[in-house]
């Protein structure tokens, strides 16, 4: 049985975003085992961290890792990962059964009900009115904090590309996109319309030297704050 290694993550940012406070330690937001596609399992502890200025806007909001928020997907023990790696097979008409037995070969450990329950839920997202969300969140984060800041994350497996879009205040999911691998066209047009808004201050995202950061770059084309996520 393989050992189970602890990875404790802080937020990327060391000041508060709106007010330029010091953030301080408030309570671990999530502590839970995920199964990753290779096999292994890791203990993830995303810590959560708030302003200390009580008369901040943003004073009631507790900043994450948006690392660990990407390992570790609310509701999940599954990287993001296998779950891509699900969705994929299940469109390509693959049974529960032979997800299953896709996975074990890979040391995962997961039940049929969890692959429908899993599948549902993430056809659910990309079916999901982005537009709209985009309009809700952006609002919001604008209104409430003058800014908007996103976490941009994208992974390639079995021939496709995940592309998924979540808002860095409170980590809510505004969009969740499947594109074939080599679509990097289609990939620029969905990108367009989350980056072009220019209220947006922050991104966290891959690291440069990705591809997908490439795109990314020259899709935003202009001055951004960027934040990257750290390699597992």
């Amino acid at each position: 049985m393989n050992n189970i290694v602890t990875k404790v993550y802080k937020p990327e940012i060391e000041k508060c975003p709106i007010c330029g406070s010091k953030l301080a330690y408030r309570y671990t937001v999530s502590n839970k085992i995920i199964q990753f596609s290779s096999g292994n399992k890791s203990r993830i502890k995303n810590l959560g961290y708030s302003c200390v200025n009580q008369d901040c806007p943003a004073s009631d909001v507790i900043f994450t890792s948006q690392t660990a928020s990407k390992f570790c997907i609310k509701g999940y023990t599954y990287s993001a990962k296998v779950i891509a790696l699900i969705t994929i097979l299940k469109n390509e008409g693959y049974s529960r059964e032979k997800i299953c037995a896709e996975l074990a070969l890979l040391g995962v450990e997961i039940s049929d009900r969890n692959i429908d329950n899993i599948y549902e839920r993430e056809k659910a997202l990309l079916s999901a009115d982005y537009k709209k969300n985009i309009e809700t969140e952006y609002e919001f984060m604008a209104n409430h904090y003058g800014q908007i800041r996103l976490s941009i994350d994208s992974l390639t497996i079995n021939g496709k590309r995940v592309v998924s879009i979540r808002e860095s205040f409170h980590n809510h999911q505004i969009g969740l996109h499947l594109f074939d691998e080599e679509d990097t066209e289609s990939v620029k047009k969905i990108l367009h319309e989350y980056v072009d808004d220019k209220r947006i201050t922050c991104i966290t995202t891959v690291r440069k030297m990705t591809d997908f950061f490439k795109i990314l770059d020259k899709v935003v084309n202009r001055d951004m704050e960027y934040h990257h996520f750290i390699k597992y």
